[in-house]
């Protein structure tokens, strides 16, 4: 339980079905716990989290049969997810709300699984489970039974043989795997919680503590805590009586190139990048600016992770139009591209929290961005719409590659063109599809490790009602990073993108594709 919406989630020949429950309901205080779950209707746990060594505090709250909200609060920032039953949704660093879908969805119902008992059939989540056997887990011994929350992922729970208390968990999301410890375990109303639990997601660098101090049980909550608030106006400055504020760009080898002024005074050319759910500064270009660092994060990239200091920005400047107060990060991007017009310094990549704010429209053949005020915008006619949702803040698509369909997210940071992730590869044999693939000895380059690739020639790749007949494909080496992802087929990027002048309304997720001129 407790857990932040980045990972931190429950994660072992049958026996009888008598062994097995008599085994849960052991792990919850016995009969007497058993009994008494029946009568939960809310469960409200408060306590302190240490994350990646910053100190702040948390609460969870879970309503029966299916309800859930948590909220995390640094000392900087804070993060929130609810559920209220229907809709899931997450309030960001910069406290933006968004609708939460996807096997993101899947793993917030996966933490009510087991929160809200439905593993013991007391909520209403659905799954099942499968008692493994007596297994040895450094050096000790552990009954160890396979939970399958929404009937979907495994998650290996590792009960104490001598206690039968839960020991261990082990999860996945998405190529993530976390592990979760539990420890102190205290009575209350006769049922047995853990006051004590520690996560940690390796290949992330994700570490996790969360120290239990009050547990209430059916405290009186409104409904109107687990359902997604209205969005906050947003910190910027449009010009008032501005429809749209245009800025030229620098469109080469593959990138999107905007300037910016950060804080008033330091110009800085960025990439765009929808790929990024942050804004990311170039730690070197911003150093001697002496931003507040208020802690650390990890950051996706395509081949791995890197650790990225999160910083406060006073002032963005793009154009006339200025956003202010921003919590973002920082990180050396040398792996990237850093050619810019007239050798000034390169700052990093513009993302989720930019981007979202305005309808923006690229186009590439005349190097123009254009964004539009939200108030007042309406779409241009003629455009071909594609509806999107978000993944961890990027758009993503359906769409297809020959004849086989996938969730595609669509990335201004991808100097390529069309990236088919290893995992959507091998599954679907592609190898025996594809064309004239081939191993190259370049890597694919950004946050995270870089990672060798190989090229092919595809057909029929289609999105939406846009149809390419044959186009060239890159598949990376990697497991780590995106291109691992086993929900994500892969990333379509500006070489595809720039046969068309693109809308993004993130508003509205959709994006709308023009004819270019």
């Amino acid at each position: 339980m407790y857990k932040i919406f980045i990972t931190i989630i429950l994660l072992v020949s049958s026996v009888t079905a008598v062994s097995i429950d008599s085994l849960l309901v052991k792990s919850i205080g016995g009969v007497k716990g058993y009994e008494a779950l029946k009568n939960l209707e809310i469960i409200t746990t408060e306590g302190t989290v240490i994350l990646n060594g910053i100190s702040g505090k948390f609460k969870q709250i879970i309503k029966m049969p299916d309800k859930l909200y948590i909220e995390i609060n640094m000392e900087d920032f804070s993060l929130i997810q609810g559920y209220d039953g229907i809709t899931a949704w997450g309030k960001d660093l910069n406290g933006s709300y968004t609708e939460i879908t996807g096997y993101e969805k899947n793993n917030m119902l996966s933490t009510l699984y087991f929160d809200s008992f439905s593993n013991l059939s007391i909520g209403s989540v659905p799954g099942a489970y499968n008692y493994i056997g007596l297994v040895n887990y450094n050096n000790d011994e552990f009954h160890q039974i396979d939970f399958y929350p929404l009937n979907l992922d495994t998650v290996s729970i590792y009960f104490d043989n001598n206690t039968g208390l839960r020991a261990i968990s082990m999860s996945k999301l998405d190529n993530l795997n976390t592990i979760t410890t539990f420890s102190d375990y205290r009575t209350i109303n006769d049922i047995l919680f853990p006051f004590y639990l520690h996560a940690t997601v390796e290949s992330a660098n994700l570490n996790t503590d969360f120290s239990v101090k009050t547990i209430q049980i059916n405290q009186k909550i409104s409904d109107s805590i687990f359902n997604m608030p209205s969005q906050k106006p947003s910190n910027f400055f449009f010009p008032p009586e501005s429809s749209k504020v245009s800025v030229n760009i620098d469109y080469k080898l593959g990138h999107l190139r905007i300037p910016v002024i950060l804080n008033g005074k330091r110009k800085l050319w960025m990439i765009l990048d929808s790929g990024a759910s942050s804004t990311i500064y170039h730690k070197p270009a911003i150093e001697d600016l002496e931003l507040k660092v208020v802690g650390t994060i990890p950051a996706k990239g395509i081949g791995g992770y890197d650790d990225a200091e999160l910083v406060r920005v006073d002032s963005l400047k793009v154009g006339e139009i200025v956003l202010k107060n921003k919590l973002n990060g920082s990180l050396n991007m040398s792996g990237l591209n850093k050619s810019t017009p007239n050798n000034d310094r390169f700052g990093g990549i513009l993302g989720y929290d930019f981007l979202s704010e305005f309808p923006t429209l690229i186009d590439y053949k005349n190097s123009i961005i254009t964004f539009y005020n939200p108030d007042s915008f309406e779409p241009l006619p003629n455009g071909i719409e594609i509806p999107f949702s978000l993944t961890m803040q990027v758009p993503t698509v359906v769409a297809s590659i020959n004849g086989i369909s996938g969730q595609f997210i669509v990335d201004l940071g991808n100097a390529f063109g069309l990236i088919i992730h290893k995992p959507f590869y091998n599954q679907n044999k592609l190898e025996n599809i594809f064309e004239n693939i081939k191993e190259t000895d370049s890597k694919l380059k950004g946050i995270g490790k870089a990672t060798l690739r190989k090229s092919a020639n595809a057909t029929d790749f289609r999105m939406g009602k846009i149809k390419i007949d044959t186009l060239k494909v890159l598949i990376p080496e990697s497991s780590g990073g995106i291109s691992g992802s086993f929900e994500i087929a892969g990333n379509i990027g500006n070489l595809l993108l720039e046969n068309y002048k693109i809308l993004f309304d993130y508003k509205n997720l959709r994006l709308i594709l023009y004819q270019s001129d």
